[in-house]
Protein backbone atom coordinates (compact mmCIF):
# COMPACT_ATOMS: atom_id res chain seq x y z
CA UNK A 1 0.00 0.00 0.00
CA UNK A 2 1.26 3.28 -0.89
CA UNK A 3 1.29 5.87 1.97
CA UNK A 4 -0.06 9.33 1.53
CA UNK A 5 2.68 11.68 2.25
CA UNK A 6 2.19 14.68 4.46
CA UNK A 7 3.90 17.88 5.35
CA UNK A 8 3.24 19.55 8.42
CA UNK A 9 4.85 22.97 9.92
CA UNK A 10 4.52 23.89 13.31
CA UNK A 11 6.22 26.11 15.82
CA UNK A 12 7.33 23.70 18.38
CA UNK A 13 8.93 20.01 17.75
CA UNK A 14 7.14 17.11 17.39
CA UNK A 15 7.01 15.92 21.04
CA UNK A 16 4.65 13.90 22.24
CA UNK A 17 4.51 15.19 25.64
CA UNK A 18 3.52 18.90 24.44
CA UNK A 19 0.02 20.01 22.94
CA UNK A 20 0.95 20.03 19.52
CA UNK A 21 2.47 16.49 19.65
CA UNK A 22 0.41 15.05 21.75
CA UNK A 23 -2.64 16.04 19.30
CA UNK A 24 -1.03 15.23 15.97
CA UNK A 25 0.67 11.62 16.96
CA UNK A 26 -3.25 10.87 18.38
CA UNK A 27 -4.83 11.77 15.05
CA UNK A 28 -2.24 10.78 12.64
CA UNK A 29 -1.14 7.59 14.53
CA UNK A 30 -2.46 4.14 14.72
CA UNK A 31 -2.47 2.39 11.61
CA UNK A 32 0.50 2.97 9.09
CA UNK A 33 -1.38 4.91 6.31
CA UNK A 34 0.90 7.86 6.34
CA UNK A 35 4.76 8.94 5.60
CA UNK A 36 4.99 12.51 7.50
CA UNK A 37 7.44 15.73 7.56
CA UNK A 38 8.01 17.99 9.87
CA UNK A 39 8.95 21.53 9.36
CA UNK A 40 9.45 22.90 13.02
CA UNK A 41 10.75 26.70 14.11
CA UNK A 42 11.90 26.67 17.61
CA UNK A 43 15.02 25.15 19.45
CA UNK A 44 14.40 21.31 20.59
CA UNK A 45 14.68 17.80 19.69
CA UNK A 46 11.59 16.03 18.23
CA UNK A 47 10.08 13.22 20.37
CA UNK A 48 7.65 11.03 18.42
CA UNK A 49 6.90 7.38 16.31
CA UNK A 50 4.53 9.36 14.32
CA UNK A 51 6.68 11.37 12.21
CA UNK A 52 10.04 10.32 10.89
CA UNK A 53 11.69 13.11 8.58
CA UNK A 54 12.62 17.07 10.10
CA UNK A 55 13.59 20.25 9.57
CA UNK A 56 14.46 22.87 12.12
CA UNK A 57 14.24 26.17 11.53
CA UNK A 58 15.31 28.79 14.43
CA UNK A 59 16.00 32.44 15.17
CA UNK A 60 19.36 31.87 16.39
CA UNK A 61 19.93 30.69 12.95
CA UNK A 62 18.52 32.74 10.98
CA UNK A 63 20.32 35.92 13.06
CA UNK A 64 23.64 33.87 12.47
CA UNK A 65 22.68 33.78 8.51
CA UNK A 66 22.51 37.29 8.61
CA UNK A 67 25.75 38.27 9.88
CA UNK A 68 27.65 35.00 8.88
CA UNK A 69 27.92 34.35 4.87
CA UNK A 70 26.85 30.60 3.99
CA UNK A 71 25.59 30.26 7.14
CA UNK A 72 21.86 28.56 6.82
CA UNK A 73 18.70 29.23 8.61
CA UNK A 74 17.66 25.34 8.83
CA UNK A 75 18.71 22.00 8.68
CA UNK A 76 16.83 18.53 8.03
CA UNK A 77 17.27 16.77 11.61
CA UNK A 78 18.81 13.05 10.92
CA UNK A 79 17.98 10.23 13.50
CA UNK A 80 21.48 8.75 14.72
CA UNK A 81 22.33 5.12 15.10
CA UNK A 82 21.46 5.05 18.58
CA UNK A 83 17.77 6.46 17.92
CA UNK A 84 18.37 10.21 18.70
CA UNK A 85 18.87 13.29 16.71
CA UNK A 86 21.87 14.43 14.92
CA UNK A 87 22.23 18.41 13.80
CA UNK A 88 19.67 19.48 16.08
CA UNK A 89 19.36 22.73 17.88
CA UNK A 90 18.63 22.81 21.25
CA UNK A 91 19.15 26.06 23.97
CA UNK A 92 21.12 25.99 26.38
CA UNK A 93 21.00 26.31 30.17
CA UNK A 94 21.21 30.16 29.99
CA UNK A 95 19.29 30.65 26.83
CA UNK A 96 16.55 28.37 28.50
CA UNK A 97 16.70 31.33 31.75
CA UNK A 98 16.11 33.98 28.96
CA UNK A 99 13.43 32.83 27.15
CA UNK A 100 11.77 31.44 30.48
CA UNK A 101 11.90 35.09 32.08
CA UNK A 102 10.96 36.45 28.19
CA UNK A 103 7.63 33.71 28.35
CA UNK A 104 6.82 35.13 32.29
CA UNK A 105 7.08 38.85 30.74
CA UNK A 106 4.86 38.71 27.66
CA UNK A 107 5.84 42.04 26.59
CA UNK A 108 4.53 42.89 23.46
CA UNK A 109 7.89 44.44 21.79
CA UNK A 110 9.67 41.42 22.47
CA UNK A 111 7.46 39.75 20.44
CA UNK A 112 7.53 42.10 17.59
CA UNK A 113 11.65 41.98 17.18
CA UNK A 114 10.85 38.00 17.25
CA UNK A 115 8.67 38.83 13.86
CA UNK A 116 10.63 41.47 12.26
CA UNK A 117 13.85 38.97 12.29
CA UNK A 118 11.60 36.57 10.96
CA UNK A 119 9.90 39.24 8.53
CA UNK A 120 13.36 39.46 6.40
CA UNK A 121 12.53 36.32 5.03
CA UNK A 122 15.47 34.44 5.75
CA UNK A 123 14.05 31.22 6.66
CA UNK A 124 13.83 31.09 2.90
CA UNK A 125 16.89 28.68 2.23
CA UNK A 126 17.81 26.44 -0.53
CA UNK A 127 17.98 23.49 2.09
CA UNK A 128 14.52 24.10 3.06
CA UNK A 129 13.70 23.80 -0.41
CA UNK A 130 15.51 20.78 -1.32
CA UNK A 131 14.26 19.52 1.98
CA UNK A 132 10.29 19.92 0.70
CA UNK A 133 11.08 19.12 -3.14
CA UNK A 134 12.46 15.70 -2.01
CA UNK A 135 9.94 14.69 0.30
CA UNK A 136 7.61 15.81 -2.52
CA UNK A 137 4.41 15.81 -0.37
CA UNK A 138 0.81 14.89 -1.44
CA UNK A 139 -0.79 17.01 0.65
CA UNK A 140 0.16 20.15 3.19
CA UNK A 141 -1.65 19.72 6.45
CA UNK A 142 -1.04 23.30 8.38
CA UNK A 143 -1.97 24.53 11.75
CA UNK A 144 -2.92 27.57 11.52
CA UNK A 145 -1.21 29.70 14.24
CA UNK A 146 -0.98 33.17 15.43
CA UNK A 147 2.73 33.65 14.89
CA UNK A 148 2.79 34.89 11.18
CA UNK A 149 5.84 33.61 9.71
CA UNK A 150 4.75 29.69 10.42
CA UNK A 151 1.77 30.06 8.04
CA UNK A 152 3.95 31.57 5.69
CA UNK A 153 6.43 28.51 5.48
CA UNK A 154 3.47 26.42 5.24
CA UNK A 155 2.15 28.83 2.16
CA UNK A 156 5.39 29.11 0.38
CA UNK A 157 5.51 24.81 0.66
CA UNK A 158 2.11 24.76 -1.27
CA UNK A 159 3.30 27.40 -4.10
CA UNK A 160 6.38 25.15 -4.22
CA UNK A 161 4.81 21.81 -4.30
CA UNK A 162 1.61 22.88 -6.12
CA UNK A 163 -0.10 20.54 -3.72
CA UNK A 164 -3.95 21.22 -1.60
CA UNK A 165 -2.97 22.56 2.04
CA UNK A 166 -5.83 21.20 4.84
CA UNK A 167 -5.74 23.48 7.89
CA UNK A 168 -6.47 23.02 11.23
CA UNK A 169 -7.15 25.94 13.59
CA UNK A 170 -7.83 25.65 17.67
CA UNK A 171 -7.91 28.89 18.55
CA UNK A 172 -9.51 32.12 17.76
CA UNK A 173 -6.47 33.32 16.15
CA UNK A 174 -8.80 35.60 13.77
CA UNK A 175 -11.71 37.62 15.28
CA UNK A 176 -12.04 40.58 17.35
CA UNK A 177 -13.68 38.74 20.15
CA UNK A 178 -10.59 39.23 22.54
CA UNK A 179 -10.42 41.53 25.40
CA UNK A 180 -7.71 43.84 26.04
CA UNK A 181 -6.69 47.09 27.26
CA UNK A 182 -3.51 47.49 25.56
CA UNK A 183 -3.28 49.29 21.93
CA UNK A 184 -0.37 47.31 21.01
CA UNK A 185 -2.43 44.13 21.64
CA UNK A 186 -4.92 45.47 19.06
CA UNK A 187 -2.29 46.73 16.64
CA UNK A 188 -0.76 43.32 16.95
CA UNK A 189 -3.80 41.49 16.19
CA UNK A 190 -4.44 43.62 13.34
CA UNK A 191 -1.36 42.49 11.70
CA UNK A 192 -1.29 39.01 12.78
CA UNK A 193 -5.37 38.28 11.45
CA UNK A 194 -3.96 38.95 8.21
CA UNK A 195 -1.97 36.43 7.81
CA UNK A 196 -3.82 33.95 9.43
CA UNK A 197 -6.64 34.99 6.63
CA UNK A 198 -3.55 34.32 3.91
CA UNK A 199 -3.53 30.85 5.13
CA UNK A 200 -7.16 30.07 5.75
CA UNK A 201 -7.71 31.07 2.12
CA UNK A 202 -4.88 28.58 0.62
CA UNK A 203 -6.65 25.80 2.56
CA UNK A 204 -9.70 23.64 0.58
CA UNK A 205 -10.43 22.42 4.14
CA UNK A 206 -10.25 24.02 7.79
CA UNK A 207 -10.65 21.94 10.77
CA UNK A 208 -12.00 23.42 13.96
CA UNK A 209 -12.10 22.02 17.28
CA UNK A 210 -15.08 23.52 18.79
CA UNK A 211 -18.67 23.46 16.85
CA UNK A 212 -18.96 27.41 17.75
CA UNK A 213 -15.78 27.89 16.14
CA UNK A 214 -16.78 26.31 12.75
CA UNK A 215 -20.39 27.89 12.72
CA UNK A 216 -18.12 31.37 13.21
CA UNK A 217 -15.29 30.51 10.73
CA UNK A 218 -17.68 29.13 8.05
CA UNK A 219 -19.57 32.66 7.91
CA UNK A 220 -16.14 34.52 7.49
CA UNK A 221 -14.39 32.20 5.51
CA UNK A 222 -16.97 30.06 3.31
CA UNK A 223 -18.56 26.81 3.77
CA UNK A 224 -14.94 25.09 4.26
CA UNK A 225 -15.34 24.22 7.73
CA UNK A 226 -15.08 20.61 9.45
CA UNK A 227 -14.50 19.60 12.70
CA UNK A 228 -11.86 17.74 14.16
CA UNK A 229 -11.32 16.30 17.61
CA UNK A 230 -8.78 14.36 19.71
CA UNK A 231 -9.80 10.91 19.82
CA UNK A 232 -9.08 8.09 22.52
CA UNK A 233 -9.93 4.38 22.73
CA UNK A 234 -13.67 3.67 24.43
CA UNK A 235 -14.11 -0.28 23.99
CA UNK A 236 -15.31 -0.43 27.34
CA UNK A 237 -15.03 0.35 31.06
CA UNK A 238 -13.35 -2.44 32.48
CA UNK A 239 -11.08 0.25 34.26
CA UNK A 240 -13.85 1.34 36.31
CA UNK A 241 -12.88 2.50 39.85
CA UNK A 242 -14.60 0.61 42.84
CA UNK A 243 -12.76 3.01 45.29
CA UNK A 244 -11.54 6.05 45.98
CA UNK A 245 -8.38 7.33 47.86
CA UNK A 246 -8.31 8.54 51.28
CA UNK A 247 -7.91 11.07 51.51
CA UNK A 248 -9.25 12.40 47.59
CA UNK A 249 -6.52 12.88 45.33
CA UNK A 250 -7.48 15.53 42.87
CA UNK A 251 -5.31 15.99 40.07
CA UNK A 252 -4.79 18.46 37.30
CA UNK A 253 -2.29 17.83 34.21
CA UNK A 254 -1.90 20.77 31.64
CA UNK A 255 -0.72 23.99 31.13
CA UNK A 256 -0.76 26.91 33.96
CA UNK A 257 -0.47 29.78 31.40
CA UNK A 258 -3.50 31.95 29.81
CA UNK A 259 -4.48 32.42 33.83
CA UNK A 260 -5.47 28.68 34.57
CA UNK A 261 -3.10 28.45 37.70
CA UNK A 262 -5.11 31.31 39.26
CA UNK A 263 -8.58 29.13 39.01
CA UNK A 264 -6.18 26.24 40.14
CA UNK A 265 -5.23 28.72 43.06
CA UNK A 266 -8.57 29.47 44.31
CA UNK A 267 -9.56 26.27 44.26
CA UNK A 268 -6.42 25.06 46.59
CA UNK A 269 -7.88 27.53 48.59
CA UNK A 270 -11.51 26.38 49.17
CA UNK A 271 -9.87 22.76 49.31
CA UNK A 272 -8.30 23.94 52.46
CA UNK A 273 -10.96 25.38 54.49
CA UNK A 274 -12.95 22.28 53.73
CA UNK A 275 -10.08 20.42 54.84
CA UNK A 276 -9.39 22.60 58.24
CA UNK A 277 -11.23 19.57 60.43
CA UNK A 278 -9.08 17.01 58.88
CA UNK A 279 -7.82 16.71 55.57
CA UNK A 280 -10.69 15.45 53.33
CA UNK A 281 -8.98 15.88 49.49
CA UNK A 282 -5.74 17.21 48.06
CA UNK A 283 -5.01 18.66 44.84
CA UNK A 284 -2.05 17.64 42.68
CA UNK A 285 -0.53 19.32 40.21
CA UNK A 286 1.80 18.19 37.10
CA UNK A 287 2.90 21.10 34.06
CA UNK A 288 5.54 21.65 32.45
CA UNK A 289 4.52 25.64 32.48
CA UNK A 290 7.02 28.05 34.22
CA UNK A 291 5.74 30.12 36.55
CA UNK A 292 6.66 32.82 38.91
CA UNK A 293 7.56 32.15 42.64
CA UNK A 294 4.60 33.74 43.63
CA UNK A 295 2.37 31.62 41.69
CA UNK A 296 4.31 28.40 43.02
CA UNK A 297 3.50 29.45 46.75
CA UNK A 298 -0.25 30.46 46.18
CA UNK A 299 -0.72 26.80 44.78
CA UNK A 300 1.67 24.69 46.87
CA UNK A 301 -0.51 25.14 50.28
CA UNK A 302 0.59 22.73 53.24
CA UNK A 303 -1.10 19.50 53.30
CA UNK A 304 -3.72 20.51 50.25
CA UNK A 305 -2.36 21.18 46.98
CA UNK A 306 1.25 20.30 45.89
CA UNK A 307 2.75 22.09 42.78
CA UNK A 308 4.59 18.55 41.12
CA UNK A 309 6.02 19.79 37.98
CA UNK A 310 6.02 17.98 34.49
CA UNK A 311 5.53 13.97 33.55
CA UNK A 312 6.22 11.95 30.77
CA UNK A 313 3.44 10.87 28.15
CA UNK A 314 3.48 7.61 30.20
CA UNK A 315 3.31 8.95 33.72
CA UNK A 316 0.49 11.34 32.76
CA UNK A 317 -2.02 8.48 32.08
CA UNK A 318 -1.19 6.41 35.47
CA UNK A 319 -1.46 9.72 36.94
CA UNK A 320 -4.96 10.49 35.32
CA UNK A 321 -5.99 6.75 36.31
CA UNK A 322 -4.77 6.84 39.70
CA UNK A 323 -6.88 9.79 40.32
CA UNK A 324 -10.53 10.30 41.96
CA UNK A 325 -11.05 13.38 40.58
CA UNK A 326 -9.33 15.20 37.49
CA UNK A 327 -9.76 18.60 36.94
CA UNK A 328 -10.07 21.19 33.95
CA UNK A 329 -9.79 24.79 34.33
CA UNK A 330 -10.21 28.20 32.34
CA UNK A 331 -9.29 31.66 33.83
CA UNK A 332 -11.92 33.89 35.25
CA UNK A 333 -10.22 37.01 34.39
CA UNK A 334 -12.02 39.34 31.92
CA UNK A 335 -8.55 39.61 30.54
CA UNK A 336 -7.83 35.69 29.60
CA UNK A 337 -10.92 34.07 29.34
CA UNK A 338 -11.84 35.29 25.91
CA UNK A 339 -8.36 33.81 24.46
CA UNK A 340 -10.46 30.39 25.24
CA UNK A 341 -13.51 31.37 23.51
CA UNK A 342 -13.25 28.63 20.77
CA UNK A 343 -10.94 26.36 22.34
CA UNK A 344 -11.29 23.05 23.36
CA UNK A 345 -7.65 21.32 25.84
CA UNK A 346 -6.81 18.09 24.19
CA UNK A 347 -6.15 16.75 27.90
CA UNK A 348 -10.44 16.66 28.36
CA UNK A 349 -10.40 13.63 25.94
CA UNK A 350 -7.30 12.05 27.98
CA UNK A 351 -9.26 12.78 31.13
CA UNK A 352 -12.51 10.94 29.40
CA UNK A 353 -10.40 8.11 28.50
CA UNK A 354 -9.44 7.81 31.99
CA UNK A 355 -12.70 7.24 33.23
CA UNK A 356 -12.48 9.61 36.18
CA UNK A 357 -15.07 12.52 37.17
CA UNK A 358 -14.11 15.74 35.69
CA UNK A 359 -14.12 19.02 38.02
CA UNK A 360 -14.48 21.95 35.16
CA UNK A 361 -13.71 25.21 36.57
CA UNK A 362 -13.56 28.15 34.61
CA UNK A 363 -15.56 31.25 32.41
CA UNK A 364 -19.31 29.99 31.09
CA UNK A 365 -18.49 31.01 27.96
CA UNK A 366 -14.91 29.44 26.96
CA UNK A 367 -15.32 26.57 24.79
CA UNK A 368 -14.06 23.38 26.47
CA UNK A 369 -16.52 24.94 29.90
CA UNK A 370 -19.42 25.11 27.65
CA UNK A 371 -18.94 22.10 25.71
CA UNK A 372 -18.46 19.50 28.92
CA UNK A 373 -22.17 21.55 30.01
CA UNK A 374 -23.67 20.86 27.14
CA UNK A 375 -22.83 16.74 27.59
CA UNK A 376 -23.27 16.48 30.94
CA UNK A 377 -19.52 15.23 31.22
CA UNK A 378 -18.35 17.07 34.31
CA UNK A 379 -18.99 18.69 37.37
CA UNK A 380 -18.80 22.92 36.03
CA UNK A 381 -18.39 24.94 38.34
CA UNK A 382 -18.71 28.54 36.20
CA UNK A 383 -19.09 31.28 38.44
CA UNK A 384 -16.35 31.47 41.59
CA UNK A 385 -19.23 32.19 44.06
CA UNK A 386 -20.33 28.81 44.03
CA UNK A 387 -17.07 27.24 44.08
CA UNK A 388 -16.85 26.53 47.74
CA UNK A 389 -20.77 25.34 48.08
CA UNK A 390 -20.35 22.55 44.54
CA UNK A 391 -16.55 21.83 45.52
CA UNK A 392 -17.46 20.53 49.25
CA UNK A 393 -20.94 18.86 47.83
CA UNK A 394 -18.27 16.77 45.25
CA UNK A 395 -15.63 15.85 47.76
CA UNK A 396 -18.08 14.42 50.50
CA UNK A 397 -20.82 12.48 47.62
CA UNK A 398 -18.75 9.32 46.65
CA UNK A 399 -22.16 8.45 44.21
CA UNK A 400 -21.69 11.58 42.50
CA UNK A 401 -17.96 11.22 41.90
CA UNK A 402 -18.69 8.00 40.16
CA UNK A 403 -21.68 9.34 38.70
CA UNK A 404 -19.79 11.53 36.71
CA UNK A 405 -16.80 9.37 35.66
CA UNK A 406 -19.68 6.68 34.06
CA UNK A 407 -20.70 10.43 32.46
CA UNK A 408 -17.42 11.40 31.10
CA UNK A 409 -16.56 8.39 30.13
CA UNK A 410 -19.73 7.88 28.41
CA UNK A 411 -19.19 11.00 26.13
CA UNK A 412 -15.85 9.90 25.20
CA UNK A 413 -17.39 7.21 23.84
CA UNK A 414 -20.20 8.77 21.82
CA UNK A 415 -17.90 11.59 20.62
CA UNK A 416 -14.42 10.80 20.69
CA UNK A 417 -13.85 7.27 19.30
CA UNK A 418 -10.33 7.62 17.42
CA UNK A 419 -10.93 5.02 14.80
CA UNK A 420 -13.78 6.86 13.78
CA UNK A 421 -11.85 10.20 13.75
CA UNK A 422 -8.79 8.95 11.97
CA UNK A 423 -10.92 7.47 9.35
CA UNK A 424 -12.86 10.28 8.93
CA UNK A 425 -9.77 11.99 8.27
CA UNK A 426 -7.98 9.75 6.06
CA UNK A 427 -10.94 10.08 3.89
CA UNK A 428 -10.63 14.02 3.46
CA UNK A 429 -7.10 13.64 2.58
CA UNK A 430 -7.50 11.34 -0.03
CA UNK A 431 -10.09 13.26 -1.49
CA UNK A 432 -7.44 16.54 -1.45
CA UNK A 433 -4.57 14.37 -3.02
CA UNK A 434 -3.03 12.77 -6.21
CA UNK A 435 -3.25 9.60 -4.53
CA UNK A 436 -6.23 6.61 -5.09
CA UNK A 437 -7.61 5.14 -2.39
CA UNK A 438 -6.08 2.11 -1.57
CA UNK A 439 -7.88 -1.15 -1.68
CA UNK A 440 -9.19 -2.45 1.45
Amino acid sequence: MKKIKILIVSQNPWDDTNSFGNSFSNIFGGEDRYEIANIFCESGAPNTKVCKYFFQITIKNIIRSIFKRGCSSGTEISCGSKGGFQSVDILSVGENKLLNIAKRLRWQPLFWARDFVWSRSRWRSKELDLFITNFAPDIIFQPIFYSSYVNEIGIHAKSLTNCAMIGYISDDNYTYKQFSLSPLFWIDRAIKRGYVKRAIDCCETLYTITERQQIEYNEIFGDKCELLFKGGEFTDFGYRKDYLNTPLKIVYTGNLGSGRWESLAHLAKILSIINEGGIKAQLFIYSMSVISTSAFKRLSLDGTSFFCGGLSSGEIKAVQRDADILVHVESFRRSERYSARLSFSTKIVDYFEAGRCILAIGWGGSGAIEYLRAHNAAVVISEEKELFDRVSELVNNPDLIYEYAELGFNCGRDNHQIDKIRDGLFKNIINHCNHKAPPK
